[in-house]
């Protein structure tokens, strides 16, 4: 069998800098050694101040080894979290010629790093090109795999022009895109882990500072550089803050409060200037670790939708998701939580019965304690994703609709008592059983379950409905209060 031609890689080089040219000036262009592909894609990629864009066929991310792609895979994590934008455009694998998703352990990584990541629709993606800060183009025919990185025959450019840059983006902007199977097309905003700190987030709650944590987790998502001074999109600021628009000068003063506060708690440093918009910059975290907060927390308005307490233990509850050994179940007491982030059991009371009402938390707490077994372990908490609540009333609309207004008025306020008050699946339930038993079995039934204390196990559907059938004379659970 022939080897690989000689004149490959030069050829490659020529085309290369033939399409640049004929695009504009090309001011740098050098082919990659062989075997120094990662390290200059490494480089680049530590390098970017602005953007990293990247089109692959096929990111393969070894298990249980470190590897050349995994390198990568962190540099473009840690570029998300310094401020940078990443874009990341994946071949989906579905094709007759490629049916395995082998891009999917990348996919994952990198969403958990709180990268965008998107899969072509409909077409197959040959690309293998890097583009930084809008001028760097690395070009050629390595995907990112070990092989390619260490064993393959592979001819590649690194080259600086703005216009094959540009021209590469535009080609690549009109290409079709779908989220991975299995996960949401939104992105995920890394968090620093440093937030959840007593210093931090503690200083916040005890302030009452929801506008300090509301500008902060938005400038987060917009993206903000802990070295390069960013400058503020005032009225997008003012919106995130739910403040009414109210010109430049009242408008910055009340961004001017807040930088106070966030610079206290060594999140933000601002700069300032009379008469023109400011710029800021994140204050580097002690620790690289983040906590992935789902873009639909902003897309669908639980940024104004949640109160404080429910916005920290929303964050405190993905944060243990992620490193919990049962994840995303996890559990810790709450005088753990509160003396760990400097805030108080009742204030992380109040954050679980929110998400629990609001469906974005569930919650099985142990047994209340007995004369034989005084000591109760601590809840296990696994933490919901975050849904449109314009969706949501879309479905109590035809509930209503099937079962009238008055039978779910009546079961939402029973749903309310099992902290299930959004849970469309719960409240036809409670339909369902008024219609059975009658309303004079439920109204006794929800007698006795609201004698139970909020964090009674038994304050759940099934335990009702059993209450309900031995009220109405079939077996069921015990109606006595503890």
């Amino acid at each position: 069998m022939p080897g690989p031609s000689p004149f490959l890689p030069r050829l490659l080089r020529i085309v290369a800098v033939a399409l640049v040219a004929a695009a504009g000036a090309v001011h740098a262009d050098t082919l990659i050694p062989p075997g120094k592909y990662e390290e200059t894609a490494l480089a680049a990629v530590r390098s970017a101040k602005r953007s990293v864009h990247l089109f692959l066929y096929l990111f393969n991310l070894p298990a249980g080894r470190a590897s050349g792609p995994g390198r990568l895979a962190e540099a473009l994590i840690d570029a998300r979290r310094r401020g940078v934008e990443v874009d990341v455009l994946l071949d989906a694998g579905d094709s007759p010629f490629d049916p395995l998703d082998r891009n999917r352990a990348a996919v994952e990584a990198l969403a958990r790093g709180g990268v965008a990541v998107a899969y072509v629709d409909g077409k197959i993606l040959h690309a293998k090109a890097v583009v930084v800060d809008r001028k760097t183009v690395i070009l050629g025919s390595s995907n990112w795999t070990s092989a390619a990185f260490e064993s393959n025959v592979e001819a590649d450019v690194v080259m600086t022009s703005t216009a094959a840059a540009e021209g590469l983006l535009a080609r690549m902007a009109a290409v079709p895109r779908r989220a991975p199977p299995g996960t949401t097309a939104e992105r995920r905003v890394a968090v620093p882990a440093d937030f959840l700190s007593p210093s931090a987030v503690g200083a916040m709650v005890r302030r009452k500072d929801e506008g300090g944590l509301d500008l902060y987790l938005h400038f987060l998502r917009v993206g903000l550089s802990t070295q390069a001074f960013t400058e503020v999109d005032v009225p997008r600021a003012v919106t995130a803050l739910g403040y009414k628009d109210q010109g430049p000068v009242a408008n910055r003063r009340r961004l001017h409060k807040i930088f106070r506060r966030l610079d206290q708690y060594g999140l933000v440093e601002a700069k300032e200037t009379y008469g023109r918009d400011p710029a800021v910059r994140a204050r580097p975290a002690r620790s690289t670790a983040t906590v992935a907060l789902s873009d639909h927390y902003f897309v669908w308005g639980w940024d104004r939708r949640l109160p404080l307490a429910g916005k920290v233990f929303a964050l405190l509850s993905q944060h243990y998701a992620e490193r919990s050994p049962a994840g995303p179940r996890w559990s810790q007491s709450q005088a753990t939580l509160a003396e760990r982030h400097g805030l108080t059991e009742w204030f992380l009371s109040r954050g679980v019965v929110t998400l629990r009402r609001e469906n974005l938390v569930d919650v099985d707490y142990d047994d209340q304690p007995t004369a034989t077994d005084r000591q109760r372990r601590p809840s296990v908490y696994t933490p919901g994703a975050f849904y449109d609540p314009a969706a949501m009333d879309r479905v109590m609309g035809e509930l209503e609709t099937r079962h009238g207004a008055d039978a779910l008025r009546r079961a939402r306020a029973l749903a309310r008592m099992l902290y299930e008050d959004n849970d469309p699946r719960v409240v036809e339930k409670l339909i369902a059983l008024e219609n059975r038993h009658g309303r004079a079995v439920m109204a006794e039934a929800a007698r006795l379950l609201g004698q139970k204390k909020p964090d009674n196990p038994k304050r759940q559907y099934a335990y009702f409905a059993g209450v309900a059938r031995g009220l109405a004379g079939g077996a069921g659970a015990d109606g006595n209060a503890p």
